[in-house]
């Protein structure tokens, strides 16, 4: 799926932040050294440099920060919340403690929302939002990109509001907001895109499957896709599926972890990700939905001379599984969820509408809008829900499409 909950530069998972300088030669060599093993991708070393950084320099901010960062994006929150809990800490004081505390305050919003601390993440919201509406960007300093950080902020705080149910105050935050700043460029207070909103899209939380061309053909396809999900599931008993790496999954995991190992409630299959790659292994075993796959134009589309992909993804989704409300990162596209396997008691919310799935038919929604999913009512007697997900480009965008582009495999 789109790797995104709350997209944000505030956190950059699957990379250390470029520290800053501390004037510790001991915490400057182990900031060096994390961030070389974060770009071999060993996660774990650069986790113990950075606490041996934090041992190093237990005051400073930026290495209280770096360190939550890290540990977010190995989707550990307890771990995260305790180094951003350090960063507001310490916020007033080093000399650009003001400016450090606001994002850091920001970052630690995002994981106590995700960890279901709702009155603290709302003191948090209050103490970021007075000052931006009060200065406007000048509140937001110069630490990182100061637009998008009040466009994330901002909509963790709206997010927070709604699933607090004070749709008045989100409303009322929302016109404060997008009035104080221009480039706040959203037209509804419950779809509220992260990264890219484009005007002039047809906005609705839910589609007819009807009403959407790629949504047809993609339902005609189930007796085919159903036939491999399940020679793949009966071979290999469902042993190749992999922790959902979005940023989603953090709100799963807190919200049923029971110790460690945290239970693996939402898991996927990759089969097509960005940039028009298919995962070679996987096709192996699901040839003729991949070939359905490269041939959908809705997915590979050029528009107004950009190529954007979509995504596509078997996602499994266990009992007792929750969601927490967030949005997507641009409105550019579309979901179609098919149904694969689907027992009762799951619930899809988008914006402020329900809905969920059906097996053999596509449901589809636009993530732009906030959006949950609740599963504490499905018994563990009727086994996983399983979905074929894909992201596809919004149909008012394909009218403009100009040129389809082939997909390669990865090697």
């Amino acid at each position: 799926m789109l790797k995104t909950l709350l997209a944000a530069a505030l956190l950059a998972a699957a990379a250390v932040v470029a520290p800053q300088p501390s004037g510790n030669s001991a915490t400057e060599r182990h900031e060096q050294l994390a961030n070389a093993a974060a770009d071999s991708g060993d996660m774990l070393s650069a986790a113990v440099h950075m606490e041996a950084a934090s041992a190093a320099a237990p005051d400073s901010i930026a290495v209280a920060r770096n360190t939550a960062y890290l540990y977010y994006s190995l989707k550990d929150p307890a771990s995260a919340i305790a180094h951003f809990e350090r960063a507001v800490e310490l916020h007033g004081t080093e000399r650009s403690g003001k400016e450090s505390g606001l994002h850091a305050r920001g970052a630690l919003l995002d994981c106590q929302v995700q960890l279901g601390r709702l009155a603290a993440a709302r003191t948090q919201c209050q103490a970021i939002m007075q000052p931006l509406l009060k200065r406007g960007l000048a509140a937001a300093g110069t630490a990182g990109d100061a637009r998008h950080f009040v466009r994330v902020s901002s909509c963790h705080c709206m997010i927070l509001l709604f699933k607090l149910g004070r749709l008045k105050a989100q409303a009322a935050l929302f016109r404060k907001l997008t009035a104080k700043f221009e480039f706040l460029d959203w037209e509804l207070p419950l779809q509220l895109p992260t990264n890219v909103y484009a005007p002039g899209l047809a906005a609705r939380p839910f589609w007819e499957a009807s009403e959407v061309k790629f949504a047809r053909q993609l339902e005609k396809q189930h007796a085919v896709i159903q036939r491999e999900l399940d020679a793949f599931l009966a071979s290999t008993n469902g042993a190749s599926w992999d922790l959902d790496d979005s940023e989603d999954i953090v709100s799963v995991l807190a919200a049923n972890a029971t110790g460690t190992p945290r239970l693996k409630l939402w898991t996927e299959m990759t089969l097509m990700h960005y940039p028009r790659r298919f995962n070679a292994t996987n096709c192996r075993s699901f040839p003729k939905t991949c070939a359905f796959l490269r041939k959908a134009k809705a997915l590979t589309a050029e528009i107004d001379g950009e190529v954007v992909d979509g995504e596509a993804e078997f996602l499994r989704l266990s009992p007792g599984a929750v969601l927490n409300p967030h949005s997507g990162s641009s409105n550019l596209h579309l979901h179609a969820h098919l149904g694969m396997r689907v027992p009762g008691g799951c619930e899809l919310s988008v914006g402020s509408e329900r809905g969920g799935w059906e097996e053999g038919k596509v449901t589809v929604f636009d993530d732009s809008f906030i959006h949950s999913v609740d599963c504490t009512k499905m018994g563990k007697g009727g086994g996983d829900r399983i979905v074929l997900h894909v992201t596809f480009h919004h149909p008012d965008r394909m009218k403009r499409a100009t040129k389809w582009r082939p997909r390669r495999d990865e090697l």
